[in-house]
């Protein structure tokens, strides 16, 4: 048995993402397997998304080690082909499970944002411990200390680096808070009209564009200045 810490913090991300959500998911009366068949559905789908979507775009990591792409405990996962997976569960389950049929697609969208935010903020520490998405040299303040055998072949020898799972974290961190704040002090939210899921997708998505600007294991979009991950975005 060999534990593997991004494995564990994984793990920890969805526990807490998925208490979360069901504790919110528990104000509207839902059926609890519901619940729980939405969860298995999007799980499923959301983890293969994730790896699917990194080993397409970073394939040339696995061109010569076709068995490494099945060991996710080494890290590779990338949150959009997440996020894609999870949508697509999410509405698989609802309707393809027959008691489930009556539960509003959107309002459920609009329900993972109280836990999807934590989730993701917790599962970047995994990149913290693996070592891996961090951005350009840098001697600033805020900077992470890459070993040697987790440098990139044209920094060999520099020692620190923007800590990119940082920048993203922060952000997440702060949407979070301020999503709960306005849940449990105003009416703003509306949850069931789509526009807190469309909130949080436009927040993440223009974060993870700036961001992509400063990260350097990133893969470029043919001759241009943009990764695939930016062009996506766009």
């Amino acid at each position: 048995f060999t534990f593997h810490t991004y494995g564990f913090l994984l793990g920890l991300a969805i526990v807490f993402a998925i208490s979360l959500i069901e504790k919110k998911f528990k104000i509207y009366n839902y059926d609890k397997n519901c619940f729980w068949t939405i969860v298995i559905f999007s799980l499923f789908f959301g983890i293969l998304g994730a790896r699917a979507w990194h080993v397409m775009t970073d394939f040339y990591l696995y061109s010569n080690n076709f068995e490494q792409i099945f060991y996710v405990w080494n890290g590779g996962l990338s949150i959009f082909g997440g996020l894609i997976g999870i949508i697509f569960g999410i509405y698989l389950g609802i309707k393809l499970i027959k008691p489930c049929n009556n539960i509003s697609f959107i309002k459920v969208l609009d329900i993972m944002v109280f836990g999807l935010p934590v989730g993701q903020l917790i599962g970047r520490l995994g990149n913290y411990v693996n070592q891996e998405l961090y951005g350009f040299p840098t001697n600033s303040f805020l900077k992470i200390h890459i070993s040697p055998e987790n440098r990139l072949p044209f920094y060999k020898d520099v020692a620190y680096y923007h800590p990119l799972f940082l920048y993203e974290m922060i952000p997440l961190a702060i949407f979070f808070i301020v999503v709960y704040y306005l849940d449990n002090k105003t009416k703003l939210l509306q949850v069931g009209s789509g526009k807190l899921f469309l909130t949080y997708l436009t927040y993440y998505l223009i974060l993870r564009f700036l961001l992509d600007f400063i990260r350097i294991d990133k893969v470029m979009f043919v001759d241009t200045s943009f990764s695939i991950n930016q062009i996506f975005i766009i």
